[in-house]
């Protein structure tokens, strides 16, 4: 079946060894302490994106992933510094100003920008206001409507490239009150990668056309799975292990 790009959107997810793990509601992904991952970026569209990624609820870097049609990434490492993801976990206690300090901790948002297709006779003006409101979304201000530096890494490997930036957050008051310890994590830098980026150019617009959010959390936060109910024999407490088991293997008594 055909599909027009233009009616799907880039996707983001998280991964380890190329394999997606999986989310749970509210977009939560839980991982092991010192557990590395990568960012797995695609672009399904007919148009280059630029990817720009904020960890903890900070902008990993003033460069961003471009992708080119149809290219599928896996990003291991910061943009800045060729450290690796790792997923560190600590434990704080349950209190408000604790709660409220660790209220960003592994949160991961990737925003995807079209690229700027220039229109005859239309000019975008020499500057744009910066702002990122507290959920990270907002405009970018550049020189100019082009002349940005992107950076692209080898071997098929996707671009990035600067945009200069400016932050604005504010704190999320928090209600629990308990006495108790709690685990948190963090996106923290790694041992080092191997992966590598070369330069390109490219102009993408200022405000985001759609964007991924995660929670990345420890597994002891995981929620309890129950995959099957375990039913036993009332007679000597064997385990019926078959839903078509008539007799208790056990002692004969009938089901």
């Amino acid at each position: 079946m055909y599909y027009s790009s233009e009616s799907l959107k880039c996707s983001a997810h998280v991964t380890t060894d190329r394999s997606r793990l999986k989310v749970y509601n509210s977009n939560q992904v839980f991982l092991k302490d010192k557990q590395k991952f990568e960012i797995e970026l695609y672009n399904p569209t007919s148009f280059k994106y630029l990817a720009k990624i904020s960890f903890n609820g900070v902008l990993m870097s003033q460069s961003g992933i471009v992708l080119k049609p149809g290219e599928r990434v896996y990003l291991q490492r910061y943009l800045d510094s060729n450290n690796k993801f790792v997923f560190e976990t600590y434990e704080v206690e349950k209190s408000n100003s604790s709660l409220n300090a660790i209220s960003k901790n592994g949160g991961l948002k990737i925003e995807f920008y079209k690229e700027h297709i220039p229109i005859s006779g239309y000019y975008m003006g020499s500057s744009v206001s910066t702002y990122i409101n507290e959920d990270c979304t907002g405009t970018y201000g550049v020189s100019g409507p082009s002349g940005i530096t992107y950076t692209n890494y080898s071997s098929g490997s996707p671009y990035i490239g600067g945009l200069n930036t400016s932050s604005n957050f504010n704190s999320i008051n928090c209600s629990s009150t308990l006495d108790t310890k709690i685990e948190t994590g963090r996106v923290e830098k790694g041992e080092k990668s191997k992966q590598e980026f070369t330069s390109t150019t490219g102009d993408f617009s200022y405000f985001s056309e759609n964007s991924v959010e995660y929670k990345l959390l420890p597994e002891s936060a995981k929620p309890v799975e129950i995959s099957k109910i375990r039913n036993y024999c009332t007679e000597c407490g064997t385990r019926m292990k078959k839903e078509t088991w008539k007799f208790c293997p056990g002692c004969g008594n009938k089901l």
